[in-house]
């Protein structure tokens, strides 16, 4: 089977190593780059049997989708990933047009998690399935005797990621250590280790390190982040509503309260368990290999 893989590079990559491993010749493209000119963006994918757009962006074009599908018999799948979403729902009124004429010539649209899905609803349907880029590490680490807590804060989006809120806990919390992946802007504070961000970077040795981690997000789909981090029996605080998972708004007192709660436990308990029974990354290629083939397959991921 040969697959064109289309989304964010990094992840597209992920699963085009995977793909090629398992046999099946796969190109990855940038949705930023792939879909600029008509005839180069047909001629790319011209010998593929599938296209795979990973994140919604790449899929806004209703004429390419129209010749790949009906004049080249191409099978297209798409997952919408996160802020894909936002940025369909508040697309101009024809560019939304021509993106909704697009996702509807598709054999199959998914979102990432029952959030997006939801979310999407009013302008169409969509159904869930997981999909995630890297193998979860289900093995067991003690906690570290420090209590330390994990952030996501790239410089280019801090806001986005609540860094007035982190700002504030790791003011209060000076015997509280912080690993901040991303920006560098509170690296001032001695509690806090910054750690530039690296896509191939090993995580497993951070989140060793690690009792806790802190994802506050105004939008988001189903971050690996905290998937690594419950695999590992890590606690999670999110902004979103999920297993496992201690939800809470931004409100850095609320955060506070829960961080007081969980400083003297230790795993937990169950998290990874349930991981390892619900995002099995072998199974998951599995099901995308096998939708490949058989469109109408059913599949049950309401998670």
């Amino acid at each position: 089977m040969k697959i064109a893989l289309i989304g964010h590079i990094h992840f597209a990559k992920k699963l085009k190593v995977i793909y090629n491993k398992l046999g099946h010749e796969s190109i990855a493209y940038d949705y930023s780059n792939w879909g600029r000119t008509l005839v180069k963006s047909i001629s790319d994918v011209k010998k593929v049997d599938t296209l795979h757009f990973i994140g919604g962006v790449g899929i806004r074009k209703f004429i390419y989708i129209f010749i790949l599908k009906y004049i080249y018999k191409k099978k297209i799948f798409v997952h919408f990933v996160g802020s894909d979403v936002t940025r369909l729902i508040k697309s101009k009124v024809i560019d939304k047009l021509n993106w909704l004429m697009a996702l509807k010539l598709a054999n199959r649209v998914f979102c990432v998690s029952k959030w997006l899905s939801d979310e999407l609803q009013p302008i169409i349907n969509t159904e869930t399935f997981p999909i995630f880029f890297n193998s979860l590490n289900t093995e067991f680490y003690e906690f570290p005797k420090t209590f330390t807590i994990l952030c996501y804060l790239p410089d280019s989006r801090a806001n986005f990621y609540g860094e007035s809120q982190i700002e504030i806990l790791v003011k209060n919390n000076p015997n509280i250590q912080f690993i901040i992946f991303g920006g560098e802007r509170l690296k001032k504070y001695s509690n806090v280790e910054n750690i530039q961000i690296n896509y191939n970077l090993d995580m497993k040795p951070y989140y060793k390190r690690s009792s806790l981690l802190i994802r506050l997000t105004q939008h988001d789909g189903l971050s690996n982040m905290v998937l690594e981090a419950l695999a590992m029996n890590r606690h999670v605080i999110w902004s979103n509503k999920f297993p496992f998972v201690q939800y809470v708004s931004f409100n850095s007192n609320e955060i506070q309260k829960i961080i007081n709660s969980l400083q003297d436990s230790n795993a937990n308990e169950g998290a990874s368990d349930w991981i390892f029974k619900n995002f099995n990354q072998v199974e998951l290629i599995d099901k995308l290999l096998n939708l490949y083939e058989n469109p109408e397959m059913k599949v049950n991921n309401e998670i």
